[in-house]
């Protein structure tokens, strides 16, 4: 990749994508690099940091630059085993996760008015950032991820609404999930927002000395590994969404924040989406501060404009497109 930074040809529509969140007809991808930005010091870890991290817990052999999912996969085989690798990412994305943690993301979402927060956000991060600033806005929310392994409940949806204990009552099948959606949208929560965490959700897995030995270990939805994303995009497991999430996607523009180009799984789920997208036509937006010619093109013949600026820039100026009302 090429590290300086790029000039974008055309300038950013801000006043575009705040009528259309006004409209509430933007669906918001979260990357790694959204909970990063302007984040403090001892901030989340991005996917090399993470993988770096998993090095040391498993004096890892191989080398320094292989990538997450290689690093993940040794960890779980040979050194340790997956509990041992989720009790990690649950320490470090959640439980040390202080309350206050602030990034330029969360600082945007909490001063736009709440009527333009996306109704439905999808994000591959572990972290629960999204859901505790929802909190403290009192903003209802639901958030979904799939029950991945060899569990009992493998295939089953998890759908909290608050940050706590989880008991069997987060645990769905679509069926169920998708007459509780009916309910939940067509009522008086005109702001209820879906949060869907495609890679999973780090407060979710419960160890297996948990006293309930019934969930515990079975509610891993960590997409992390190898063979992870083996089973996750071969099963298309974003058909085992419930309809009203797949609707909200097809009919929605995409607002890309915090990802990488070389993200080769990010390219089969916009290809996957871009394949049921209402309209051939539809243009989505990305947010990258560095460019790839190769790359870009490659995007932006999936209808994806890419604007290189960096992040916090990005979201201060959409900021205050949304709060004067637009054009």
């Amino acid at each position: 990749m090429n590290e300086t930074q790029a000039i974008s040809p055309f300038p950013v529509p801000y006043p575009a994508i705040a009528h259309l969140m006004q409209k509430r007809r933007v669906t918001l991808f979260l990357g790694a690099a959204s909970s990063l930005v302007n984040g403090p010091p001892l901030q989340l870890p991005d996917g090399p940091q993470l993988a770096n991290d998993l090095m040391k817990l498993a004096n890892y052999p191989g080398k320094n630059t292989d990538p997450l999912t290689k690093v993940s996969q040794y960890l779980v085989e040979f050194a340790g085993d997956r509990d041992l690798m989720l009790d990690y990412i649950k320490t470090r994305f959640h439980d040390n996760v202080p309350d206050d943690y602030r990034c330029s993301l969360t600082d945007f979402l909490s001063e736009i008015p709440t009527t333009c927060i996306p109704r439905l956000i999808v994000s591959t991060n572990y972290d629960t950032l999204i859901e505790r600033l929802l909190e403290r806005q009192s903003v209802p929310y639901l958030c979904i991820s799939h029950v991945l392994g060899r569990s009992k409940y493998a295939g089953r949806l998890i759908i909290y609404d608050k940050l706590g204990n989880f008991s069997k009552d987060n645990i769905w099948i679509r069926r169920d999930a998708e007459e509780m959606l009916d309910d939940r949208l067509s009522s008086e929560e005109d702001h209820l927002v879906i949060l869907y965490k495609m890679h999973g959700s780090a407060v979710s897995y419960i160890p297996r000395n948990d006293r309930d030995e019934d969930l515990a270990g079975s509610l891993n939805s960590i997409v992390v590994t190898e063979q992870d994303y083996i089973d996750f995009l071969d099963k298309n497991t974003t058909q085992r969404l419930p309809i009203q999430v797949q609707k909200m996607l097809q009919q929605s523009q995409f607002l890309f924040l915090g990802y990488s180009l070389v993200d080769w799984n990010f390219r089969l789920l916009l290809h996957r989406l871009r394949e049921n997208q209402v309209g051939a036509d539809t243009k989505h937006w990305a947010c990258l501060l560095h460019s790839d010619p190769v790359e870009s093109v490659f995007w932006q013949r999936r209808g994806v404009n890419i604007h290189y600026i960096s992040l916090d820039r990005f979201l201060a100026d959409l900021k205050q497109n949304l709060i004067k009302g637009g054009p």
